[in-house]
């Protein structure tokens, strides 16, 4: 399961594995809107920064940083997610 938490004018991304415990996934900021490839393995979502969203991507089992997928000059949000997760 993955969810956003709300606090002091932030919001970062956790990932609850039942049984397991959760993994904070992102640090600090506003980060919001997770959603899951169709295989379970990447997570996509996106971040605020000076008021700009960005989307970004990770797998949150391989413990790497976030990869950027767009630049940051507009906001850009994702729309959807192909079958095959490569778009």
């Amino acid at each position: 399961m993955v969810y956003t938490v709300f606090d002091l004018g932030q919001s970062n991304i956790y990932v609850h594995e039942f049984g397991r415990g959760e993994t904070r996934i992102t640090s600090g900021g506003r980060n919001l809107a997770p959603n899951w490839s169709p295989d379970g393995k990447t997570l996509f979502f996106y971040s605020e920064v000076d008021n700009i969203a960005i989307p970004f991507s990770i797998q949150p089992d391989k413990r790497q940083n976030p990869i950027q997928l767009a630049d940051s000059k507009v906001t850009r949000l994702l729309q959807g997610i192909t079958a095959d997760g490569r778009i």
